[in-house]
């Protein structure tokens, strides 16, 4: 008795391999000229000196009839130019938001509300990102409150730039902790606004979080 064997044809799809050791740093072209030193040092001070990338998604097909065929979507996939991690999901009509366009902006909004950044960092491999400028810190009872207005970004395809402040309570007994709180009702701005708005409603964003964030700490000393 003969067996009859049928052999299986699988569909190729040729990558081109990722140095681990290529550094790509942000690209400064869309900042002037007069600020790029400034940025560039809060970017690498805040390990933030990397930019995004979208890359169209493409689907590897698992159907009967064409095993291993690529097919088109309606996504992009946000990653990291530096690690080439993926970030989320979006889609195509979404507008990037790099780290400098954010430092740069916060950075102008921050001299016209005499506030300073301060800190700043990722979280998520990089799908969200913040930056922190610094208040001054106020007893409440026997705890010590470290203050800071918060501004986060999203690379993950969801989300505007919003504002917040985040506490570090040092407790009478050296303990601490430390939250974030998201003012929700503040407007917030997208990525495709213009520089001159992004820039405005930042002020606005930093000054409307300073009301909010002396609100909030009336509410702690009255408990």
């Amino acid at each position: 008795m003969q067996t009859k064997t049928t052999e299986k044809t699988t569909k190729v799809v040729k990558t081109t391999p990722i140095k681990k050791t290529e550094v790509i740093m942000a690209d400064l072209n869309n900042i002037e000229a007069a600020r790029r030193g400034e940025v560039q040092d809060a970017l690498n001070e805040f390990n933030l000196n990397w930019d995004v990338r979208k890359e169209n998604l493409v689907a590897l097909s698992t159907f009967t009839t064409n095993i291993g065929d690529l097919l088109d979507t309606c996504n992009s996939g946000i990653f990291r130019n530096d690690n080439h991690v993926h970030l989320g999901t979006t889609s195509k009509r979404y507008t990037i938001y790099q780290n400098s366009e954010l430092l740069d902006t916060i950075l102008k909004a921050g001299e016209d509300c005499g506030l300073t950044i301060t800190g700043g960092g990722e979280c998520y491999d990089g799908a969200r990102v913040y930056l922190n400028l610094a208040l001054k810190s106020v007893n409440v009872g026997k705890s010590k409150i470290h203050r800071a207005i918060s501004v986060l970004n999203s690379h993950n395809g969801r989300g505007s730039v919003t504002f917040g402040a985040t506490y570090t309570i040092v407790h009478k007994s050296g303990n601490t902790t430390k939250f974030t709180k998201i003012f929700g009702s503040i407007d917030k701005f997208r990525h495709t606004t213009s520089v001159a708005t992004r820039v405005s409603n930042a002020v606005a964003g930093l000054f409307e979080s300073l009301q909010k964030e002396e609100e909030t700490i009336k509410q702690m000393q009255e408990m």
